[in-house]
């Protein structure tokens, strides 16, 4: 200031307290413009200021979305800033939006009346999960009789039935402290502007930021079914599909073998290579063949004109042939063998398929049940035996190359399409994965030898199916599995996991379930590694809390503990029998004892090591 009080100019030099990453991101984020520092008076003037950071509209254009998974510098600058200027925003409470009260003591975190000691809760419990998400005996149950259904419902099924009705019909999943919270906290955290009413909103886990709420809470029509093995899941799915059948109103689409369309070819890619492929597996030319070759106009592949049922006038040998009038004839080299050349179009089988295959998914008001071979016919039986005959149509779907080995024809798609349940098992969908390939990538493999036969696509992913349920879920748990591809690729409007295990090892196995699902945004490995796989295994309580929240709204799982009185079953009665070795008998046992207690020594002294 000069000495006629003339303001010319004030030149600030400070430093700031604060975190060295926090102070290093807040210099990044003022570098590339994504905020500004600005001094404000205080009480005192500009002899103590105040430094004021504004958010810059740059920052939330460079960030299209609370969920973008894209890892930046300037995000992770984000991180770091934000817990120096708003801490409260980035505590476990803010985060995940709980009520209880978490004391810190040392050594141990308690939450309610339960302590959590770090050194002996190194492992993951999976009975304490169990016994965090049962159901309540108070939980509403399912009134109605179903006539059709052989067995009467327990209690504990009923209420469970009940609970799968409530999933199918789109209940919403409640997260935060309200009940019509529409987007999840830990994703989403509320961030008010200082003198100002509006907010912005902060990923906490990725640093992305936004101006607007997103509502990204998981509506999943579905969930596991993880009741304890023997109680009966089996049938309460049966409940649950006579009491949610698809609507009558909605129409089911029907597979009529209607021709192709121009809008269909467009959306399929297929390699134009002209070569000799026949379905009667022909790979080559042959001179045994004097009869009429025919080119298909959208992979170049030439038939036997004999095998497809095409005939030189115009005119098709057998019903449903795609045929012109128009042909002209080609010689090869030899002048051995005769070709057709259309002049309008001609399809070949294995292309029309595709094409049909490409089209929307036809709907249906049928149940999928995927289950392990050795126990599909069990299935069948004891749909059989739960069921009042007549009641479900039931068809075993035993897979594309299973058709395409056999003379037998394949299983019509109409049959697929009319029945009430479809049963079929991993193993099919492990195999139909490569015939399914074609619709995915355009065009087959590359082998080391030439393919006598053409693939027959799967019907599967052509039928948009009312209900998808994976028997023994946990075979889908790892996520490189074809199976699990192949389930994924699966059209459905209702998902269900029917497991008795759905926990192996560890809180991680439940993600491959979770991605069947598609419990937006868990279904994401990073989200579901960051919001609830990590902060639970570091036994952060709000984390926890969370965890049990939601899980206990997509899985039902009751234990034959909790359900002892609701079992009706006839008091235990334990009847001892003492047997008297012979001679040989007690020498063998001797030796055999011996033998287990020498090798249980031996892997002991291993583990002293």
């Amino acid at each position: 200031l000069s000495d006629d009080d003339e303001a010319a100019s004030v030149i600030w030099s400070a430093s700031f307290d604060g975190p060295g990453e926090g102070v290093s991101g807040l210099a990044h984020l003022a570098s590339i413009k994504f905020l500004t520092l600005r001094l404000v008076p205080s009480d005192h003037g500009l002899l103590s200021p105040r430094v004021r950071v504004e958010m810059l509209q740059q920052a939330f254009d460079a960030c299209d979305s609370l969920l973008e998974t894209t890892r930046q510098i300037w995000k992770k600058s984000m991180i770091h800033v934000m817990p120096w200027l708003r801490p409260e925003v980035m505590t476990s409470e803010a985060k995940y939006e709980t009520e209880s009260i978490v004391k810190e003591t040392e050594g141990s975190m308690v939450m309610g009346d339960e302590t959590l000691d770090s050194s002996k809760q190194s492992r993951f419990d999976a009975a304490a999960f169990y016994e965090a998400i049962k159901p309540s005996k108070m939980d509403a149950m399912l009134e109605d009789d179903i006539t059709d259904l052989l067995p009467e419902l327990r209690p504990y099924q009923r209420r469970a039935a009940y609970w799968m009705l409530k999933r199918e019909r789109g209940d919403p999943i409640t997260l935060g402290n309200k009940e019509d919270s529409q987007f999840i906290s830990p994703l989403s955290i509320s961030v008010g502007f200082l003198d100002s009413a509006s907010k912005m909103f902060f990923n906490p886990f990725s640093g992305n930021i936004s101006l607007a709420p997103e509502c990204f809470a998981p509506r999943i029509l579905g969930g596991i079914l993880a009741d304890e093995m023997g109680l009966g899941k089996t049938v309460e799915l049966l409940a649950c599909i006579f009491s949610h059948r698809k609507p009558a109103e909605d129409e089911i689409s029907t597979f009529d073998g209607s021709p192709v369309t121009d809008d269909c070819k467009t959306g399929l890619k297929r390699l134009k290579r002209e070569r000799v492929e026949c379905i009667c597996g022909a790979v080559t030319e042959s001179r045994k063949y004097k009869g009429v070759w025919v080119q298909c106009d959208m992979c170049d592949a030439w038939q036997h004109a004999d095998c497809v049922g095409y005939s030189p006038k115009g005119k098709a040998k057998k019903a449903g042939q795609d045929v012109d009038k128009k042909v002209s004839q080609k010689k090869s080299k030899k002048d051995a063998v005769k070709f057709v050349d259309r002049e309008g179009e001609y399809i070949c089988q294995m292309c029309s398929e595709l094409v049909q295959v490409t089209a929307s998914p036809i709907s249906t008001g049928a149940t999928l049940i995927v289950c392990p071979a050795p126990i599909l016919h069990q299935w069948h039986s004891e749909i059989t035996r739960h069921t009042r005959l007549g009641s479900l149509v039931t068809c075993i779907y035993e897979g594309a190359r299973s058709a395409s080995l056999s003379e037998e024809p394949m299983i019509d798609i109409s049959e697929l399409l009319n029945a009430d349940i479809v049963l079929t098992t991993y193993d099919v969908l492990k195999e139909d994965l490569t015939h399914d390939h074609d619709r995915h990538v355009g065009d087959r493999h590359c082998l080391r030898f030439q393919k006598r036969y053409p693939v027959i696509p799967t019907p599967l992913t052509r039928i948009f199916w009312w209900r998808i349920c994976l028997d023994e879920a946990q075979m889908v748990e790892s996520n490189a599995a074809a199976a699990t591809e192949m389930a994924l690729r699966l059209y459905t409007k209702h998902r269900w996991c029917i497991t008795g295990t759905p926990i192996q090892r560890k809180l991680d196995d439940l993600f491959g379930l979770l991605r069947f699902l598609k419990a937006n945004p868990f279904d994401v490995s990073r989200w579901w590694t960051e919001v609830i796989r990590d902060p639970y295994e570091r036994r952060d309580a709000k984390a926890m809390e969370f965890t049990h929240k939601f899980f206990k709204q997509v899985m039902w799982r009751s234990s034959k503990v909790h359900v002892a009185d609701e079992l009706q079953i006839p008091p235990q009665e334990e009847c001892v029998s003492w047997l008297k070795f012979s001679a040989i008998e007690e020498h063998f046992y001797s030796r055999q004892h011996e033998t287990c207690v020498s090798y249980a020594r031996e892997v002991i002294e291993t583990l002293k090591r």
